[in-house]
């Protein structure tokens, strides 16, 4: 079955969506642009849409860098331009601000790039320079900071089961296995990529994909 065109959402006026996310779930919808955060409520039953706006978003949610869901589309968490990062539950049509971790010792430095770990526990939040932050969203607290490298990081995630941290650098060199611990601690493997793919199936090491 061909795939069906079934919703086109355009912002008003000249501004552009610099981010937006849809949750696993399908039902909510979030997008930014330069000075604006929205957030809709997506419905769609018996071939029917409806598209509702969260309205009276808190006036600290102005433009957001960096938008991403949780695994089970209760929480959405919010890099704003002004360095701090938000998180919001969600719950039917409602929308609750539950907490905002503030930029470290008074820096505005913006989060880039956020990754959250499939059982919603754990979020790593990276900048330009200031490292990876990892926080412990059920406590809501900073759980540990893995320290800056040369080159800025450019992809990361949480893998399930384990919940070990995989960060990647723009020199495609090394790649960084954190195992997440309590008590702010923290276990850091780095391993060359070369060595990386020399274990990778026959198959896969003759695919090319882009850096």
């Amino acid at each position: 079955k061909n795939a069906d065109h079934l919703l086109h959402l355009k912002t008003k006026g000249p501004e552009n969506i610099i981010c937006s996310c849809i949750s696993p779930c399908g039902s909510w919808i979030a997008y930014s642009t330069v000075s604006r955060f929205f957030l809709y409520r997506l419905n769609y039953e018996h071939d029917n849409i409806s598209l509702k706006r969260v309205s009276k978003m808190p006036a600290f949610l102005r433009s957001a860098l960096q938008i991403l869901f949780s695994e089970d589309s209760t929480k959405l968490f919010v890099a704003s331009n002004q360095g701090a990062l938000h998180i919001v539950q969600l719950s039917g049509g409602s929308f609750k601000h539950l907490h905002a971790f503030q930029p470290q010792s008074g820096t505005v430095e913006a989060m880039c790039l956020l990754a959250v770990s499939p059982d919603g526990n754990w979020l790593a939040a990276s900048g330009t320079s200031a490292g990876v932050h990892v926080y412990n969203v059920k406590q809501l607290k900073l759980h540990c900071t893995v320290p800056a490298y040369n080159f800025p990081v450019t992809a990361m995630a949480i893998a399930p089961n384990t919940n070990n941290l995989v960060i990647a650098h723009s020199d495609q060199q090394p790649l960084l296995f954190m195992d997440l611990l309590d008590e702010r601690t923290l276990v850091a493997v780095e391993r060359p990529l070369d060595d990386i793919i020399a274990q990778l199936p026959p198959p896969i090491k003759k695919k090319k994909f882009g850096t």
